[in-house]
């Protein structure tokens, strides 16, 4: 007389991050007092199961969506004498976090509002005890920065900094990415909900950088606008404006306005690292026009970050 399959009792997590691995172990009841075995009746492409009953399954963005998995678990000389398990699996693209962060929002239709646009990471800020100003180190024509990016030559970038005077936005442009000499990027900041008390804390060439006010009445009670241009830099050109303020009303925004001969901007993000994360930003349209880039807290961010 053939054993009766013991029911399976366990229950597997049913959403789970992009990039993250599903992991889930089969249990029964009670143990089969027989051999059995395991197959995978439906599961999305890649997924497998173990002979000890355990799934293991890789995910990437690819996957984000609905996966229907299907579990059969059946006597090995028997397999009419079985036991089965469906559950739906759902991949998510962002993970909840304990508490709201900064985060970093590609604004590609440049409309100016996170809403719907893709969060490409947190926007950690690098720390330390000297001041934006001493940061920035500003000599021989040119920013040295202390804490943050760094190098023989600065990569275009955008990243924040958080010393002895508060939180500032840092922004560099350099010859490498920038182009020649004689060229020109333009680009335009907007800082709101930061009770306008930022403005232009230090430009290489403050004679092209400015703080367009009074604005439009509706602007003007949001928040500050700000446009500048990087020209004729030696090595590299920046700007530091500040301070910023956290809040859930705060919205920096940063848009490309003329891209000049601009190749490559960098968001870097602080880690361990001494330069930090950094993560490529590039012209992402056929006629030359560059996303914007949104920073404002949310409530998730992908899930590996």
């Amino acid at each position: 007389k053939k054993l009766s399959f013991p029911r399976i009792v366990s229950e597997p997590n049913t959403k789970i991050g992009a990039g993250l691995t599903h992991l889930y172990q089969v249990e029964f009841e009670n143990s089969p007092a027989f051999p059995f075995a395991f197959s995978l009746v439906s599961a999305p492409t890649g997924m497998k199961i173990s002979p000890n009953g355990e799934i293991r399954w890789e995910t990437s963005l690819y996957h984000v969506g609905q996966h229907h998995v299907m579990i059969e678990a059946y006597e090995a000389s028997n397999p009419d004498n079985k036991v089965e398990q469906s559950y739906l699996l759902t991949v998510t693209e962002y993970c909840d976090l304990a508490q709201p962060a900064l985060a970093l929002f590609l604004d590609r239709n440049q409309d100016g509002s996170p809403e719907g646009d893709k969060i490409i990471t947190l926007a950690d800020e690098f720390k330390g005890s000297l001041s934006a100003l001493e940061n920035y180190n500003y000599k021989w024509w040119a920013p040295h920065i202390q804490i943050g990016p760094a190098g023989d030559y600065y990569a275009s970038s955008v990243f924040f900094y958080r010393g002895s005077d508060g939180l500032y936005l840092f922004l560099l442009i350099d010859r490498e990415g920038g182009g020649a000499f004689a060229n020109r990027v333009d680009i335009g900041v907007s800082v709101k909900g930061n009770g306008f008390v930022d403005d232009i804390l230090f430009a290489d060439d403050p004679a092209r950088w400015w703080r367009k006010s009074p604005l439009e009445r509706v602007v003007r009670e949001r928040g500050h606008f700000y446009l500048g241009s990087f020209m004729n830099w030696f090595k590299a050109d920046g700007a530091v404006i500040g301070p910023l303020h956290m809040s859930e009303d705060l919205q920096v925004a940063v848009q490309i306005e003329d891209p000049g001969q601009l190749r490559h901007l960098y968001f870097h993000r602080y880690d361990e690292s001494p330069e930090g994360r950094r993560y490529s930003l590039v012209d992402e349209s056929a006629d030359g026009g560059w996303p914007g880039l949104i920073f404002a807290l949310s409530q998730k961010a992908p899930c590996l970050e």
